[in-house]
């Protein structure tokens, strides 16, 4: 991995900045607050609701093309580029269809030839042909895909429950997705470090997790929901942070934004599988059985464990499978890891060429 020159501004300017940055993309993570009165007021059915989840998701989620740019131009003119963007889509409250994605093979024409050992800095190109890419790619879908379908269905998941304030559930959620990403990033760095541990166990673990409170879900006892949805908010964040953290250092920093980006495709491609077309179809049906069959495609409400349940079996089953593959990823890495962070080092990464030297005379 190449090593970066140090910067001018201490590290904490670079924080605040952040912060800064993610308070104003936290928007994106409101939908639930105002999607019972939007589909009360526009008739949709939970079908048609999802589906604007999903388009929400896959706006925040779809980077490809910033992606591309960050490779050419500093980081502040891509954030001013965004801010502007925001500013004209919320005065003209109208879609805009980008079409001029730069073709990816032409991004990484010549890179296949040249076979990379992870550490080293991948092209794009040459990062989607690894295995270790697509198993990372799958264990992030199923991860955030089934959180994403809990976050956008929420407020219909807690009054099919019983519950009057569903923003008390979105504030759980959400307290349990910040503990998730920041402590998922604290403890996998805390154990790689010291323990040689590949960051995806923790996704392995989350994900069991994940599973068990599924299972929960559909159980309809009030004392084990709100527990339930704080536990899969902090699972939901550590997917998050570790998946950045093990694209940055299986496959460098040369391309890590279309890298990210491509991931976080993860997120709107579960929305639209596990909740625009599974949540709102069961939904709908339930509620359809439970005030007359004709009334089916309008805008009724579901009460009881029903009306979510077959979802989250789905889900746990998703679940289930995602943690598998990322038993998998992780015995893959784990050698690599192990060279990487052997010496225990904080600083500095060992280099690439004496891992290559060790694994050489090793052989």
């Amino acid at each position: 991995m190449a090593a970066l020159a140090a910067g001018t501004r201490r590290p904490w300017v670079g924080l605040g900045a952040a912060v800064w940055v993610q308070i104003a993309a936290g928007n994106a993570y409101t939908f639930p607050l105002y999607s019972h009165s939007l589909k009360s007021v526009l008739g949709f059915n939970q079908q048609q609701l999802t589906m604007l989840g999903v388009a929400n998701d896959i706006g925040e989620n779809f980077g490809l093309i910033p992606g591309f740019v960050s490779k050419k131009h500093p980081p502040w003119l891509i954030l001013l580029i965004g801010a502007l963007a925001s500013i004209w889509r919320g005065r003209l409250n109208e879609g805009h269809d980008s079409s001029d994605v730069p073709l990816l093979l032409t991004e990484g024409e010549g890179g296949v030839n040249e076979k990379r050992k992870l550490g080293e800095d991948f092209k794009f190109i040459e990062a989607v042909v690894k295995a270790d890419f697509w198993l990372l790619f799958f264990v992030f879908f199923f991860g955030v895909g089934s959180g994403v379908t809990v976050l956008n269905n929420l407020a219909q998941i807690g009054v099919a429950q019983g519950f009057d304030d569903t923003t008390f559930l979105l504030s759980l959620f959400g307290v349990g997705n910040f503990v998730g990403r920041l402590g998922g990033g604290f403890v996998s760095e805390r154990f790689v470090r010291s323990k040689t541990i590949p960051r995806t166990v923790w996704m392995t673990c989350t994900q069991i997790i994940m599973f068990a409170t599924y299972l929960l879900f559909p159980s309809a006892i009030n004392a084990t929901f709100c527990t339930a949805t704080g536990i899969l908010g902090v699972c939901y964040g550590v997917q998050f942070s570790v998946m950045i953290s093990t694209v940055s250092e299986l496959f460098g920093l040369k391309d890590f934004g279309t890298l990210y980006n491509f991931m976080a495709l993860g997120n709107p491609l579960g929305a639209l599988l596990f909740s625009g077309l599974l949540a709102g179809y069961v939904y709908d049906n339930e509620a359809a059985k439970q005030q007359g069959i004709h009334l089916y495609g309008t805008n009724v409400s579901c009460v009881g464990p029903n009306c979510f349940r077959l979802t989250f079996l789905v889900l746990a089953a998703v679940c289930f499978v995602g943690s598998i593959l990322s038993i998998v990823l992780s015995l893959r890495i784990k050698p690599f890891y192990q060279n990487l962070y052997s010496g225990g080092s904080v600083g500095v990464l060992p280099n690439t060429n004496q891992q290559d030297q060790g694994a050489a005379s090793a052989s």
